[in-house]
């Protein structure tokens, strides 16, 4: 896995609405009850999100505070790397001759 609970994460591969990808953020706020197969995840959106209604399948329009369910796969989380992280975009480049 790799989100964990208290996760803020992108949406970056929405199988149902894909046009949440790298649009969409959620809070991971817990595992989703086993019946609710295949998500793994219930989580709070924190942008306004298409996603389908769980009894009818209709899609509708999640705003913040709702609570949306998400497979793993689907999300990138974001959290501290670390103190020892490097941020490769801020390196020097080598030219090649």
């Amino acid at each position: 896995m790799r989100c964990k609970v208290g996760d803020l994460a992108w949406v970056v591969a929405d199988i149902e609405c894909p046009q949440n990808n790298g649009r969409g953020m959620v809070r991971i706020d817990a595992r989703a009850a086993p019946d609710l197969e295949p998500f793994e995840w219930e989580c709070s959106a924190l942008t306004r999100l298409v996603s389908q209604a769980w009894d009818s399948g209709e899609p509708y329009v999640a705003v913040p505070g709702d609570l949306v369910l998400y497979r793993d796969r689907e999300l990138k989380p974001l959290r501290d790397p670390g103190d020892d992280a490097v941020d490769e975009t801020l390196q020097p480049r080598e030219v090649m001759a």
